[in-house]
C-alpha cells in the first residue's frame, strides 16, 4: 500500500491512505476562525436544558475561516451546536460541535486542517481567569493551557494503547454574527467517538446507562476485557481523574477477588462499551476536563494535613508530593475493585509503559511548556505513589461503631471496604483493649496478614474512628 508524505505548516508525517491522518498526527497548534450566534446558542442551550436535561440540542448555521497562502482567509459553511452535560451551566463559553455537511465544503476544511471529518467536536476555554477567579463553580479551569493539556492527555491515552478519539490542540478566533464581537481562545479537536471506533476497527455495543438497568438486562459485564479495565483505571490515577464511573461493585465474597457483581445507582458514565471482529470487549473513555492533570489545581497541604498522613503513610506525606499521596489513595481505593494480585501485575506493567509517554511529553513544542511542566510533574509524582503501592499494615486502636458487626468466633480478623475517608481498605479484629477495638490500616512499614486471602467483614462499607492512638 502507498505511503504518502506530507508537509503542511504544523504537520510534517507519513501516513496509510487506508487510514488518512489523525488529530494525533498534528504536531503544532491548529488555527482558524468559527462564526456563529454564539451567545444565542448559549442562552438557548441553558433554557431548553433546564427543562429537559436529555434533549438534543439545535444546529445553528455557522462558517469556519481556514487561513490558506498569503494570510488569505478562506470560508467554508458549516453547522455548530452546544454539547456537553455539566459544562453547558458551568461555563461561560460551553464545549460545541462542528457539522460539515457539503461534500465541496468539507473537502476545503480537510485541505487546511487535516484530520477533520464531517462532524467534530470542540473542546473550549471554559471561562475567563481572573485575579479573583480560575476555575468554574465545578472546578473546571480558566487557564489558558487547560484545553491544550486535555488534548496532550488523549494524545497519552492514545500512545498507551487505550481505547480514546485522536486530538489536537488549537487556537480559534470566535467570532460571534449577532453581537458582532470576537476573541481569540486556547481549545482542542476531538474525532468524534464513532469515527474513533470506525478507525480502531470497533463498534459501540448499546450497554445499559446504569447499574439498575444492568439488573434488568442480559448485558454480560464480565466478558469485558479485565486487563484493560484496570489499565483504564490506573491511566485515571495518573492524571487524577475521578469524573467517570463504570456500573460494577464487589460483593461480600468477592471482595479483594475480582470484578463482581452489579452495584445500584452506579451509572456507566464518560465510558461506552466497544467490541472488536473478534468479539473482544472492552471501554472507550473521554471527557478528562475535570482531571487534577488539566484543572492543575491538585491541593497543597498544611501541617496538619501532612501530620494526620504521616500515621500510616510516613514516606509520601511529605511537602512537595501532595499529587502522589493523592495517586496513592487513588490506587488503595482500587484494591476494593480489583484483586489484589491482579492490581498489582497490571500496574507493574502500566509503570513499565511511562518512559512512552515521558518521550512523548519531553517532544512537545515549546508553546507547549505549560502543559509539559504539569505532566511532567505527574510522571514523576505516579512513579512515586506506584513505589509504595505495595503499603504494609500497621497496628491501630480505636473506639468503632462496627464492633457489633464481628460475630463469628473463628472470623478473628476481617476485611472493611473503604475502611478510611481516603479509600484505604481497613481490618478490622474483634479484640478489644481497655475500651479500644484493635484495627489495621495500609501503612509502609511491615506486612502482617495476606489480604488475599481475608473473609469480608459482616457489613463492610464506611468506619469512622476515633480516639485514635498508633501501638
Amino acid at each position: 500500500m502507498k505511503i504518502l508524505n506530507l508537509i503542511i505548516p504544523g504537520l510534517i508525517l507519513s501516513f496509510n491512505g487506508a487510514f488518512g491522518v489523525t488529530l494525533n498526527d498534528y504536531k503544532g497548534l491548529m488555527r482558524f476562525s468559527l462564526e456563529a450566534p454564539l451567545n444565542k446558542m448559549k442562552i438557548e442551550a441553558k433554557e431548553i436544558t433546564e427543562s429537559d436535561p436529555e434533549a438534543e440540542l439545535p444546529y445553528y448555521d455557522g462558517r469556519i475561516g481556514l487561513y490558506g497562502p498569503n494570510n488569505k482567509t478562506v470560508w467554508a459553511k458549516v453547522k455548530l451546536r452546544v454539547r456537553g452535560n455539566t459544562s453547558i451551566n458551568d461555563c461561560e463559553f460551553p464545549k460545541l460541535e462542528l457539522k460539515v455537511e457539503d461534500k465541496a465544503e468539507l473537502s476545503k476544511v480537510q485541505e487546511a486542517l487535516p484530520g477533520i471529518n464531517e462532524r467534530i467536536k470542540i473542546g473550549t476555554l471554559c471561562g475567563t481567569e481572573t485575579k479573583e477567579t480560575s476555575e468554574s463553580n465545578m472546578g473546571r479551569s480558566y487557564k489558558a493551557q487547560a484545553p491544550h493539556t486535555e488534548a496532550i492527555v488523549y494524545r497519552m491515552a492514545s500512545a498507551l494503547g487505550l481505547t480514546t478519539s485522536a486530538a489536537a490542540p488549537a487556537n480559534i478566533h470566535f467570532v460571534d454574527s449577532d453581537l458582532k464581537s470576537s476573541y481569540v481562545h486556547t481549545a482542542f479537536l476531538l474525532e468524534y467517538p464513532k469515527d474513533a471506533a470506525k478507525r480502531l476497527g470497533l463498534e459501540f455495543l448499546k450497554a445499559p446507562e446504569s447499574a439498575a438497568e444492568s439488573h434488568e438486562s442480559e448485558f454480560d459485564w464480565d466478558v469485558l476485557d479485565r486487563n484493560s479495565i484496570i489499565e483504564q483505571y490506573l491511566f485515571h490515577a495518573l492524571i487524577l481523574n475521578s469524573d467517570f464511573s463504570y456500573p460494577f461493585m464487589i460483593t461480600e465474597n468477592d471482595l479483594w477477588g475480582g470484578v463482581g457483581s452489579i452495584s445500584s445507582g452506579s451509572p456507566l458514565w464518560n465510558m461506552k462499551v466497544t467490541q472488536d471482529k473478534s468479539g473482544k470487549r472492552g471501554l472507550y473513555i473521554n471527557d478528562f476536563d475535570l482531571a487534577t492533570v488539566v484543572t492543575t489545581s491538585g491541593f497543597v497541604g498544611d501541617e496538619a494535613y501532612f501530620k494526620e498522613y504521616q500515621r500510616y503513610n510516613r514516606e509520601l506525606a511529605k511537602p512537595g508530593q501532595e499529587i502522589a499521596l493523592q495517586m496513592w489513595e487513588k490506587l488503595q481505593s482500587y484494591r476494593s475493585l480489583f484483586g489484589d494480585k491482579e492490581l498489582k501485575a497490571a500496574l507493574s506493567v502500566f509503570v513499565k509503559k511511562l518512559p512512552i509517554l515521558e518521550v512523548m511529553i519531553k517532544a512537545l513544542p515549546e508553546k507547549f511548556i505549560a502543559s509539559q511542566k504539569i505532566l511532567e510533574h505527574h510522571l514523576k509524582q505516579f512513579a512515586l505513589a506506584s513505589k509504595y503501592f505495595d503499603s504494609k499494615l500497621k497496628l491501630y486502636y480505636g473506639t468503632s461503631n462496627w464492633i457489633q458487626d464481628i460475630k463469628d468466633p473463628d472470623n478473628s480478623v476481617c476485611l472493611v471496604n473503604r475502611g478510611l475517608p481516603d479509600g484505604t481498605p481497613m481490618l478490622l479484629t474483634n479484640e478489644i483493649k481497655n475500651g479500644l477495638q484493635k484495627v489495621y490500616v495500609l501503612d509502609v512499614f511491615q506486612r502482617m496478614f495476606d489480604l488475599d486471602t481475608l473473609k469480608p467483614c459482616t457489613n463492610p462499607g464506611w468506619i469512622e474512628i476515633k480516639n485514635s492512638t498508633f501501638k
